[in-house]
C-alpha cells in the first residue's frame, strides 16, 4: 500500500512527459531565442599602441544568425602611459552557419559603435569585426576576433588648446568566453 505522497510526484512526472512535446519549444524556436553573455578580453600585447580592454558583453538573437548587443568594460583605450577608464559599445553581429567538416567553428562579422572615459578625456570608438564562434557545447563556446576601427579622442577641460581632438586607426585581437541561455 502506497501513500499519496508517493503517489503524486509519480503522477506529476507522468503529466510532465505526456504534456512535454507540446510545452517545450522546438529546436529552432529554442535557437531563435537565445540570449549570450561573455567576458571579451583584449590583452595589451594583441593590440595596437598596447591598448587592453575588460568587458562583460550581453548579445540577443533575433533571427538567421543576426543579433544586437553591447558591451561594458574597463580599459585602456587611450595611448600607453595614460589611463585606464571605462567603456560602452554597442553591436551588431552576423554569425554564418558553421563550417563545413568543422560543424564547432562559425565565421561572424559585426560592427560596433561607443565610447569611453577616464575622467578628464572621452573618446567615441567606430570599428568592426571578424571572427571566430568556437562551441565547446551548446551553452559554452569561445570567439576570437579581429577588430579595426577608429578612435576619436577629445581632450578634457585642462588640456592645452590645439589638443583637443585627435583620430587614431586601431587594430586589436579580442578573445572571448561566451555563455548561451
Amino acid at each position: 500500500m502506497s501513500t499519496p505522497f508517493i503517489r503524486l510526484p509519480a503522477l506529476a512526472a507522468a503529466l510532465l512527459a505526456l504534456a512535454g512535446p507540446w510545452l517545450a519549444p522546438t529546436q529552432a524556436q529554442a535557437q531563435e531565442r537565445r540570449n549570450e553573455i561573455g567576458l571579451h578580453w583584449t590583452p595589451d600585447v594583441l593590440a595596437s599602441d598596447d591598448r587592453r580592454t575588460r568587458g562583460l558583453a550581453y548579445d540577443r538573437d533575433f533571427g538567421n544568425g543576426w543579433s544586437l548587443g553591447g558591451t561594458l568594460g574597463y580599459g585602456r583605450m587611450e595611448r600607453l602611459g595614460e589611463g585606464d577608464g571605462a567603456y560602452a559599445v554597442l553591436r551588431i553581429r552576423k554569425r554564418f552557419a558553421p563550417l563545413a567538416g568543422l560543424p564547432s567553428l562559425s565565421p561572424q562579422a559585426g560592427l560596433e559603435y561607443g565610447g569611453t572615459t577616464d575622467l578628464f578625456d572621452t573618446s567615441e570608438i567606430v570599428g568592426g569585426f571578424v571572427g571566430l564562434h568556437i562551441a565547446a557545447s551548446p551553452e559554452l563556446a569561445f570567439t576570437v576576433d579581429g577588430w579595426f576601427g577608429k578612435i576619436r579622442f577629445e581632450s578634457g577641460p585642462f588640456s592645452s588648446p590645439g589638443q583637443t581632438t585627435r583620430r587614431e586607426n586601431v587594430q586589436n585581437i579580442r578573445l572571448g568566453l561566451v555563455f548561451r541561455y
